[in-house]
This record gives structure tokens, sequence and C-alpha cells, in this order.
């Protein structure tokens, strides 16, 4: 049976915070867009699920860690032998799975099998990106870009910056996007790899750009938020948060405009709002929530609730309007894998040598499977569960 991709539109997405005088809509549901491959019609002529893409870290241009479709209830593991650690984010299109290794090489997996494997002469930190077109993106400790065909797995094109890139890739309407510890933000163009523009930030970019309607989201290892225009890379706002930031930000929307939710070294999370034109741009601090240890983890966003894992061991949930705990789940070690989250279960790895599944609405554990090593970048959601180890594998929970 042949398959088409839908777009699904969330109105909970559109409507806005409902804390002191905002209002946000009633409906469950993520705050962006999530890609959803669909089947054509079943026996009664009706659409049905297919295959769920998850081709970015954190799932979506705006990083929001949310996906429409279920995750597993119940799961028996697999996991796929690289050969090599993995410290980034397996992302998931069509059914195959492509992640990146320590030793430079980016794996493309179906079923456990090799498709294709990619190699580069560095590191690589950096979790991949997939366009909408069949390029998978990739960046390494050298400072090189490549562009790979998802079919053969052979170059389309390469873009070098002046050092390394550990920023996971992000794409957004035939554009990738990369930053790097140059302090530059470069978006590309996904078909050809050409410098669209560059932005040249404060200090080191660690965190995933975030890319919402017509803005760019980063944050800076110098305590910084900026906001930058997606046509011309043109800045629109600046904050300081005063605080090493190396999470990635996860973009939703308020009263007036985009809410930006991020961590930072000194155990603090972030709502900051950000509204109004290149002209008279605003900026409103929403709230401010404090753990007891370093947040490196991307928020990710639900519904009126936002969960994000620290280094204290806890993975946090929290009002979205509020920044007021809503509950907290405790693992034995710190957490620096992003979350992932559906209508009913938030998933995450640990540094703990476990992957979770926990209850949106109670915090209770769901389930856990051991690994053999420390989970360390963000789990993503597809039919199954994905999480990559420093133990050379990919579990496949599902």
């Amino acid at each position: 049976m042949t398959t088409r991709r839908r777009l699904i539109q969330t109105a909970g997405a559109l409507g806005a915070a409902a804390l002191g005088g905002c209002l946000h809509d009633d409906e469950d549901g993520p705050p962006e867009d999530v890609d959803v491959d669909f089947e054509d019609e079943d026996e009664d002529g009706e659409e049905v699920p297919g295959d769920v893409n998850w081709p970015v870290y954190s799932g979506d241009a705006a990083s929001t860690g949310a996906s429409d479709h279920p995750g597993p209830d119940e799961v028996e593991p697999e996991s796929w032998d690289v050969g090599h650690a993995i410290n980034s984010t397996p992302v998931v299109v069509d059914g195959v799975v492509y992640v990146a290794t320590t030793d430079g090489s980016l794996h493309a997996l179906e079923d456990g099998d090799r498709v294709w494997e990619f190699e580069t002469e560095a590191r690589i930190e950096a979790s991949p990106a997939v366009s909408d077109d069949g390029v998978v993106a990739i960046a390494n400790d050298d400072g090189e870009v490549y562009g790979v065909d998802v079919e053969d797995g052979r170059e389309s094109w390469d873009f070098e910056i002046d050092d390394w890139i550990r920023s996971p890739l992000a794409y957004a309407d035939g554009d990738f996007y990369v930053g790097g510890r140059d302090g530059y933000l470069h978006r590309l163009d996904a078909e050809w790899g050409d410098r669209v523009w560059s932005y040249e930030t404060d200090n080191e970019i660690r965190g995933k750009p975030a890319v919402i309607d017509d803005s760019v989201y980063i944050t800076t290892r110098g305590g910084n938020v900026h906001r930058v225009t997606v046509e011309d890379g043109e800045r629109v706002r600046s904050t300081s948060q005063a605080d090493d930031c190396r999470s990635s930000p996860a973009v939703g929307y308020g009263d007036n405009g985009h809410v930006v939710y991020f961590g930072t070294e000194d155990g603090t999370v972030h709502s900051v709002e950000f509204y109004g034109t290149v002209d008279v741009e605003r900026r409103e601090k929403r709230w401010e929530y404090r753990t007891n240890g370093a947040v490196r983890t991307s928020p990710a966003l639900w519904d009126d609730r936002v969960f994000v894992g620290s280094d204290d061991g806890n993975l946090y949930c929290l009002d979205r309007w509020s920044g007021d705990e809503v509950w907290r789940f405790e693992t034995e070690e710190e957490i620096r894998s992003s979350p992932a989250v559906d209508e009913e279960r938030v998933y995450f790895g640990g540094v703990d040598d476990t992957v979770y599944s926990v209850s949106v609405e109670s915090g209770d554990e769901v389930w856990s499977v051991d690994t053999d090593g420390s989970v360390r970048g963000a789990v993503g959601i597809s039919e199954s569960v994905y999480a990559g180890s420093v133990d050379d594998h990919v579990y496949v929970l599902g």
C-alpha cells in the first residue's frame, strides 16, 4: 500500500498562555506540528496511521519534543550494535534510523540491518537532521557539515566552518541550520549546501536552533538567547540570562508571541516571551524554576506542561504558564538525555544506564529498560522509542 505524508496541525500550538490575563487553548496536544506518514485508506475507506517520522533532534523545527503518535505501552527491547559509542540522537524517517557515532560515522539502519555507512574524518557529537527532499545532514568536530543522500549514503555536498560543531542540526522549509563553537549560526540550502546567511552570536552554540514562523532562536554558552529572522539572519533581539547555556531552546506560543523554554548551568529552567516586530521588539521573563543541578537538556512541551531533566537526577514536570512544579521523577544519576513526550507518557534516558517511560499525568514509572551504558542523547519516538548509548548500541523499545 502506498503512503503519503500529512502535516498534523495542532490547535493547542496556536493558542496562548493562561496566566496573568493570557489565554490558551483547552485542547490537549503538542504546541507544534508533527510530521506523520499516513497510508492511503483502510478497507472502509478511512485514512490510517503509518510510519511516524522523527526527522530532527527533539522531533520538530521548534524543538518541542512532542509526538501526536502514542509510544509503546509495553516494550520488548531490541538493540542494534553499531560498533562505536553514541552521544547523539537517533532520527527516524520512513522507517530508517539515522544515527551518528563518535568514530565519525553516520549509519542508516532499517530493522537492525545497515543500509549504508558514511564516514567522516573526525568525531561526531552533533545529532543529524533529515530534509523533506531526502538529504540527511551531519556535522563533526573538524567543522565539516555534510549533506548525504538518504538512498545510497553518498555525499551530496559539504560545507566547512572554522571550529568544531556539537550543536544538533535543525531543518525547516528547505534549509538546515547549524551552530558551532565559533559562535556563528549558519542557514544552508538543504539541496546544494550553499550558505544563505550567517549570524554571529556572542559565544559558542551548543543547543539546536529552534525555528518557528519567521524567527530562529539560539542559546549560547555566553548565557544569551538570540532571536534572528529566518529571511536574512538579522538580529531581532538578544537577552542575557547571566549563565552558561548548553540547553536547546524549545519554543511554543504565548499570549503575545513566542515563548522560549531552556535551561542553564546554574540549574535554572527559564521561560521568556518574545513579541513585537523587528522595529519594535520586546521580551518578558515569564518565570524561572531552580533545580539542584545543571540543566543541559532541552525541555519538551505538551499542552500546559514542560518536562525537563537536570544533573540532580530528577525529571521535572512544570506548569507551562506559572513554572510551578507538578511532579518530579527521581533517577540515580544525572539526566543529560532530552525528553520526548506524547499524550500519555514522557520518555528519556539517564546516565544511570536506563531508558524510562513515565506517566505525563502522575509522574509514575510506566516502564524502564536497562542498557549497558549511559544514554546522553535525546530519545526519538516513532513506532518505537529509539535511544543511543555509549555502549555502542541503538536501543529500539517497542
